[in-house]
């Protein structure tokens, strides 16, 4: 037997901090963009927190899986504002890899 699940259980989190559901689309592929296409779009594209919850009722009846696939250029590539902007400074993909591990472990990296 194989279910097809009709249902999200992914939510984004909104600028008022409140988490909205992301409506199911069978045709659809929902894609969670990352701080650096906020970076290269000068904000045109917003990483927008998201997280993924299985409500208990509904573990009875689901079992739900997910593929994460990161994509990350490489270390020495600069990441600058498309639009020449510059409302983010130019760095390269590594510095912001290591900026961001510092600041989520707060250590040096």
């Amino acid at each position: 037997c194989v279910c097809v699940c009709v249902l999200s259980f992914t939510q984004v989190k909104r600028s008022d901090g409140r988490y909205l559901d992301v409506a199911y689309n069978g045709d659809a592929v929902l894609v969670n963009l990352g701080a650096l296409m906020q970076w290269w779009t000068a904000d045109v594209y917003l990483a927008t927190p998201h997280r993924v919850l299985l409500p208990e009722e509904t573990k009875k009846c689901f079992v739900r899986q997910s593929i994460a696939f990161f994509v990350h250029p490489d270390s020495d590539v600069v990441i600058e504002c498309l639009d020449g902007s510059n409302k983010y400074p130019p760095c390269t993909a590594g510095e912001d890899t290591t900026m961001r591990l510092k600041r989520s472990y707060n250590t040096a990296v």
